[in-house]
């Protein structure tokens, strides 16, 4: 009769999700001792054939997923859910829509119970190795979310790790002290940041899925297998553990850059399905406030010169803005957006009009021998200037020291000779009807990846807030 009620039960499960129903789902499902409703169950199960489908799922050998209501299906191996289930250790406590938080005066963290040498079946090698997580975490303060090895029962420096330290990712795969590969990322910091390492001393670091930087080290042997593996442990001093999620956490083996953009889509796809994450990656591609509400859909901060996070005495807005000092420069690089941007930023400067005429802002295209798409530069009777195809602008308004001006660029690449650069500025927040400066019928084909905002040495500090590039 018990048989016969779960039979029934499962195949009231299997009818539900319909022709999409798959096997490995199944096995997680009967793993749960708490059950999610019928209309997660079928999210996840899709989830897994989404995963099945694109020849990802046989290249895993962990997965632990958050779900929104069940900490304990969020504790199991999705690939195997009988082995590997995670283990919290210390105060680190679950909450539905943003995964395990961890606490950093306890030093609580999550155990893997992961032994590579003995559970990577082959997959997770030496050589050919992935690690992932998402997660969802202010990122303004130092600390951590470490893959560490046990050490006499206790969490040790990180063999295999994906480090924060004040708005730079560090992660390395395989043991090693110069194989750290660093990535520029500021702001609140939700999606995958993962790490594969494609030979024995090549290792890739990529942000939701697109590929950000490169570390070649002569660093080789078997120290990649070594004791148990460990998963979010949060070293932030004086940080709200509230604020730090752990959403989902995947070892694997060599994935290829196609392959770690689908993964991190289809897990993107997952969190907002389920409620975990907001769906900011359909036009909104970047959005820095540089205190905590940041979001960018990939991508990285580059600076020349200094630091590109500041706080300062007199922000523009909230509690911090993003100071370009003097003599330097701050990037913001981005694979391969399309031909139609808006980038929307508050600025103010606290001399308007610089002792020689003074690039402010570069937009570019291409990754190496970048194209310069336009510019726009201030002059010393403080009027703007835009270029764009060799075409200059000038703005009617002399703008004024301390004041803080409302900025929107307008980028429409060209199919022929129909590109376009607009810009509009205001003292409110409400864009004008009429640009500033604007070149039009141009013939520039280039696809916008690359914003630089400039501080020559000429020029005072001045400050950027509330960046936001649409689509």
């Amino acid at each position: 009769m018990i048989l016969a009620a779960k039979i029934k039960k499962e195949s009231a499960i299997e009818a539900n999700m319909g022709s999409d129903y798959c096997l490995q789902y199944q096995a997680i499902y009967n793993s749960m001792t708490v059950k999610p409703s019928i209309n997660i169950a079928s999210i996840q199960n899709k989830f897994v054939i989404k995963l099945k489908n694109e020849g990802i799922w046989n290249k895993l050998v962990a997965l632990h997923l958050v779900t929104p209501d069940n900490e304990q299906a969020s504790t199991l191996n999705w690939i195997n859910p009988s082995d590997n289930t995670l283990v919290k250790r210390l105060s680190t406590s679950f909450v539905g829509d943003q995964g395990f938080l961890g606490n950093s005066a306890d030093f609580s963290y999550m155990d893997m119970d992961f032994n590579p040498s003995v559970d990577g079946n082959g997959i997770y090698t030496n050589d050919e190795a992935s690690i992932g997580v998402y997660m969802n975490t202010e990122i303004s303060e130092d600390h951590a979310f470490l893959f560490g090895y046990s050490n006499g029962g206790s969490m040790g420096d990180p063999a295999t790790g994906v480090i924060l330290r004040t708005g730079e990712w560090q992660g390395k795969l395989n043991n090693g002290a110069n194989e750290f590969i660093s990535m520029i990322h500021c702001g609140r910091g939700s999606g995958v940041i993962a790490f594969v390492r494609t030979d024995s001393n090549t290792i890739r670091g990529f942000i939701n899925g697109y590929f950000q930087a490169e570390k070649t080290d002569t660093e080789t042997g078997t120290a990649l297998l070594n004791d148990q593996f460990h998963a979010l442990r949060n070293k932030a001093s004086g940080l709200n553990p509230s604020d730090n999620g752990f959403g989902c956490l995947f070892y694997g083996g060599l994935f290829t850059d196609n392959e770690m953009n689908v993964l991190s889509g289809i897990i993107h796809d997952y969190a907002v399905s389920v409620g975990i994450e907001e769906d900011w990656w359909t036009d909104i591609l970047a959005n820095f406030d540089f205190e905590g509400a940041t979001a960018i859909k990939n991508g990285r901060w580059t600076v020349s010169g200094a630091v590109d996070l500041n706080d300062v005495s007199d922000p523009i807005s909230g509690t911090q803005s993003m100071l370009i000092p003097t003599n330097s420069d701050a990037r913001l690089w981005m694979p391969l957006y399309d031909l139609d941007n808006t980038i929307y930023f508050k600025w103010k400067m606290t001399d308007a009009t610089p002792s020689v005429n003074a690039d402010i802002v570069y937009l570019k295209g291409g990754v190496t021998g970048a194209t310069t798409i336009g510019y726009l530069r201030i002059y010393t009777t403080g009027r703007l200037y835009l270029q764009h195809g060799g075409v200059g602008s000038y703005g009617a308004t002399v703008l004024q020291d301390d004041t803080v001006y409302n900025v929107w660029i307008d980028y429409v690449g060209g199919t022929g000779s129909d590109s376009s650069l607009k810009v509009y500025i205001s003292t409110t927040t409400t864009k004008p009807s009429t640009p500033e400066c604007s070149v039009t019928g141009q013939t520039l084909t280039a696809v916008l990846n690359n914003i630089w905002f400039y501080c020559t040495a000429n020029m005072d500090d001045y400050l950027i807030d509330d960046l936001l590039i649409t689509s």
